[in-house]
């Protein structure tokens, strides 16, 4: 028993018979009851020691991850690119439904991608009839759309608003009249090349149609009736990984040009979605975007290609007739943010800081 222990016994005993207490027993009494009376040193402790341990697993976790995800490699590219698909829909609207953006949005998005590119594609004639005037405010030229399908008075109404825009707007420097006509079964053939026929016949800039690689191969007689070739490379749609499927979207489209020529080809469409089902070996993801698109563009200039990303912005609606992944081809999101920087290392999870 220690000295302090014996002092406390004795105070204790000699206080209970009345007896004076002396000084050293009076402390020793009072430090034992101070103990006794504050709990909270010992909380206080206990608090400090699980905080860490729970700082220590938080480091362990973050040095774990970051040895299994390492920010991935891809090259610094320029923010601006040669041209974007462009459907100007906000997250709640759709064409499906009838429910249209307003003007002023779409001048909002238009000066918006102003800083991105000086072309765009677009996919109707008659949806939005501002749309080319917008563009020019912006300084934006137009391939303009027509949508053709098995609806023939609206194919007619497509036909006659985008004859009605051309004279009239200056910024529209080519046509292209049908989205996978044939790829969807939309349209037999022959109705799209007399479609195609009247268009070139009755403006005074070039007029084609849109299809994938495989397509205008397949239906060689389709090039007989167009200025230009505008072929879609999508190699995501094909399950091709994207470590490969830059390689693999130039060589397809070096066959088509091999194939026609004396055809200027446009690759109308090319792209990765953010988000979506896997097919095969293709995951869409936000770093395998971002990586097929700088990748991409690391190529495109030297070989001067003549292209649209697909596409410019997020669009909610496309989920009803694509899958999940056809609302997430866009460089920007939906609240039109971007999804991935230029230039920098890339994270494999966006949420984790790099």
């Amino acid at each position: 028993m220690g000295v302090w222990e014996d002092s406390a016994i004795v105070a204790q005993k000699v206080g209970a018979a009345g007896e004076p207490v002396r000084p050293m027993q009076a402390a020793a009494v009072a430090g034992t009851a101070q103990h006794e009376a504050d709990p909270g040193r010992g909380h206080s402790v206990c608090w400090a020691g699980a905080l860490l341990i729970a700082a220590c697993v938080a480091i362990i976790n973050l040095l774990l991850w970051r040895a299994f995800n390492p920010p991935l490699v891809a090259p610094d590219v320029p923010s601006r690119v040669a041209g974007l698909a462009y459907n100007g829909f906000q997250r709640w609207e759709s064409p499906l439904t009838q429910h249209f953006p307003s003007d002023a949005a779409l001048a909002d998005d238009l000066q918006r991608l102003a800083g991105l590119t000086t072309r765009l594609r677009t996919y109707s004639a008659s949806e939005l009839p501002a749309l080319p005037a917008l563009a020019a405010d912006a300084g934006l030229r137009l391939s303009a759309g027509v949508w053709l399908d098995r609806r023939r008075s609206n194919n007619e109404r497509e036909i006659a608003a985008i004859i009605d825009a051309g004279p009239r707007h200056p910024g529209i420097e080519r046509v292209i009249a049908g989205n996978e006509t044939q790829l969807r079964g939309g349209l037999e053939p022959g109705e799209l090349y007399g479609y195609l026929d009247r268009l070139r016949a009755a403006l005074a800039v070039p007029v084609s149609t849109a299809e994938p690689w495989h397509v205008w191969l397949r239906q060689p007689a389709l090039a007989e009736h167009v200025d230009f070739i505008t072929v879609h490379l999508l190699p995501y749609w094909e399950g091709v990984p994207v470590e490969m499927a830059v390689d693999y979207a130039l060589q397809r489209f070096t066959e088509v040009r091999l194939r026609f020529p004396d055809k200027p080809v446009v690759i109308g469409e090319i792209g990765w979605p953010s988000n979506g089902d896997r097919l095969a070996a293709a995951q869409a993801t936000p770093d395998a975007q971002a990586r097929f698109v700088r990748t991409f563009l690391e190529r495109a200039g030297p070989l001067g290609l003549d292209y649209y990303l697909m596409e410019a912005v997020d669009q909610p609606w496309k989920r009803a007739t694509e899958g999940a992944a056809g609302a997430h081809w866009g460089l920007l999101d939906a609240a039109r943010q971007a999804k991935f920087a230029f230039t920098g290392p890339l994270q494999s999870d966006p949420y984790w800081p790099g």
